[in-house]
């Protein structure tokens, strides 16, 4: 059945984007396949572009953002580049190094991230520690997860919940749910086995954990925090025989959004009293051709009841959740206008570097022709 009679328009669009945060009427966003920092106004969808950000990639710079004291934070995808803080006020950019993991990371060097006031938790991927940063002072501090062997896992855990100043954290390489209490900021263990490379995203739900599966017929796992029990939940979906590959999990009050491979063309929508599956079907413009492998990728929550989500196909546009309605991100950004601010930002590079070596040169000859020896 359709969730509301609602059906997803899925358009062309312009805009891509993995890191946004929302200020105020506008979003601040890292664009996914450029290295370009824009602003825009969903209400008009008119895109501005900023600056260019200093990166080794030119594509994908960014995992995810948040802002703080108003600066916006962007966390790098990838091993190499650094966190890039934006200044709202002074619309300059600030980099900072990331602590090197010991070891080489080919994939996401972190998944998502929990925020207390001016302290953040960067929840690891494959970097393999949690990252605590404060935010006003720069410091950063790794705290090492309690597992054996965790420095030669690809990636032992894939995600962090927070619930009542603990982030539970998810395992994937690993038998067992973590639990970082953000006062001590010491790192237990949930006594309960978990079956390792079977689960995808965790929530907490009235003091019970629910572990949400990433191939579908297999149950939600639900472990209960105060007697610590283990139950399996399974899913009321019309055909049993069903296959489904979840690439994501969100959650919106009573409901858990379940995020297929691009191709069924549905997402699907699970009701937490009953576990009742139900579907939103996406019209699909035929000016999309996405690949067989194309799957949405990334949750970006900028409010309670509104986020975005990415997929990993560049056909694909975004995707806005808002008033329990999806719709595509038509962001308005004129290719003309674009390539001229970028030309201009590059030729302002180059006389910038152009001056900087006639400064170098005029100094050298003054001092080969001083008098003094």
């Amino acid at each position: 059945m359709n969730e509301q009679g609602n059906k997803i328009e899925l358009k062309k669009g312009i805009g891509y984007f993995n890191a946004v945060v929302q200020i105020g009427e506008y979003i601040y966003y890292s664009a996914k396949y450029t290295n370009g920092l824009f602003r825009a106004d969903l209400e008009t969808g008119k895109s501005e572009f900023i600056t260019m950000f200093d990166a080794e990639r030119k594509e994908e710079i960014h995992r995810f953002a948040f802002s703080v004291n108003h600066e916006i934070w962007f966390i790098p995808s990838f091993q190499g580049d650094k966190i890039a803080i934006f200044n709202i006020d002074s619309c300059k950019i600030e980099y900072v190094d990331i602590p090197d993991p010991n070891k080489k990371c080919p994939g996401f060097l972190f998944m998502n991230y929990v925020r207390k006031e001016d302290v953040v938790w960067l929840v690891p991927g494959e970097y393999g520690k949690i990252l605590r940063i404060d935010a006003k002072s720069r410091e950063m501090k790794e705290i090492t997860l309690p597992i054996d062997g965790c420095e030669e896992m690809t990636l032992p855990v894939i995600q962090g919940y927070e619930w009542a100043d603990r982030i539970y954290i998810c395992p994937w390489e690993y038998n067992r749910v973590l639990c970082l209490d953000l006062e001590s900021e010491e790192v237990s263990t949930i006594d309960i086995e978990v079956e390792e490379k079977i689960y995808r995203n965790l929530y907490i739900i009235d003091n019970c954990i629910y572990l949400f599966p990433r191939m579908i017929p297999n149950d939600i796992l639900k472990i209960d925090l105060k007697n610590k029990k283990r139950e399996k939940c399974s899913l009321n979906i019309k055909d049993v025989n069903t296959l489904i590959v979840a690439t994501y999990y969100a959650r919106h009050e009573n409901r858990m959004f379940l995020f297929p491979r691009l191709r069924e063309k549905r997402i699907y929508t699970i009701n937490m009293d009953d576990f009742q599956v139900s579907e939103i079907e996406m019209n699909v413009d035929n000016s999309l051709n996405f690949s067989e492998w194309a799957f949405w990728r990334d949750i970006t929550f900028i409010s309670n009841d509104t986020f975005f989500v990415t997929a990993n196909d560049k056909s694909v546009p975004v995707l806005e959740y808002h008033d329990h309605v999806f719709k595509t991100v038509l962001l308005e950004c004129p290719e003309d206008l674009l390539v001229k601010q970028l030309m201009d930002l590059v030729d302002k590079k180059e006389n910038e570097q152009k001056k900087e070596q006639g400064n170098i040169g005029e100094k050298i000859y003054k001092a080969i022709s001083s008098d003094n020896p």
